[in-house]
């Protein structure tokens, strides 16, 4: 069952804006001015604490041998977040999606290598996900929660009881997961999707679906397009929601949830 890291304070809404909450509350991201938000600063001279197990882990046999480890003062590598919707070092991830992170140039010789959450609104740090054998390189899964708010790194647990941690690697964020049982459509980029009054480009863009934001899907072309309801798109003139029904070019980068398969197709 997907853990709730609580809530967060962020910016306004603007048309690159990411919804990271749920919709009723009326929660979102604003790219570009992150900055202005308020949250815990995080920095690599103030690693966030986490608890080495009172066994350490025995190393793995492809381990660097204790005696060739080098102490290191400082932060090494990063984390990898495989996602499209990011900037300046914010990223939106989708509730629900499985993902793989990977710690680029890691510490060698370490038992264990975590990869760590520190919420905005807790003190306490979160296990996302542990890897025992560098021998492939270090990654793990992690089954992206709803509601997520925080700063991401790695940390390597030596057998000597050293811990070295990663760069700060981004602040995540996540929204609701997509409803069940119906096909729905989200942004894949940073961008906003136009939302079209007709499949056609030369068409009129009344709205627009920010990141974060579902749309359902009712029906679809065989060049592409998708027709969805409009009431979770923001409406381009007055800035509230949308009503009515529009396009969505598949042409541009999307993701699709749920039985997409099972949307009729429509048109000549």
């Amino acid at each position: 069952m997907p853990t709730h890291l609580g809530r967060r304070k962020l910016c306004p809404l603007s048309r690159n804006a990411w919804m990271v909450g749920p919709r009723s509350a009326g929660l979102f991201v604003a790219v570009g001015i992150l900055a202005a938000c308020a949250r815990p600063e995080v920095r690599d001279t103030q690693a966030p604490e986490v608890a080495i197990p009172s066994q350490p882990p025995t190393a793995a046999a492809s381990d660097t041998p204790l005696s060739t480890v080098e102490p290191l003062a400082s932060p090494q590598g990063f984390v990898l977040i495989p996602t499209g919707v990011g900037d300046a070092g914010n990223f939106f991830i989708y509730a629900g999606s499985i993902i793989t992170l990977t710690w680029e140039s890691p510490p060698s010789g370490a038992a264990r290598y975590d990869f760590v959450l520190a919420p905005f609104e807790s003190s306490e740090t979160v296990v996302l996900g542990s890897d025992l054998d560098a021998s492939d390189g270090v990654s793990a899964e992690w089954q992206v929660p709803e509601d997520v708010g925080g700063s991401l790194r790695g940390a390597a647990h030596f057998p000597d009881g050293r811990l070295i941690y990663s760069h700060w690697s981004g602040d995540v964020y996540s929204g609701e997961e997509p409803p069940e049982g119906v096909c729905t459509l989200a942004s894949g980029t940073i961008g906003a999707l136009d939302v079209f009054a007709e499949p056609s480009m030369e068409s009129e863009a009344f709205a627009y679906l920010v990141p974060g934001n579902y749309a359902e899907v009712l029906a679809r072309t065989v060049d592409g397009w998708y027709w969805i309801d409009a009431s979770t798109a923001t409406d381009t003139t007055t800035g509230k929601a949308a009503t009515g029904w529009g396009w969505v070019a598949g042409e541009y980068s999307i993701e699709l949830f749920g039985p997409c398969g099972e949307v009729p197709l429509t048109g000549p």
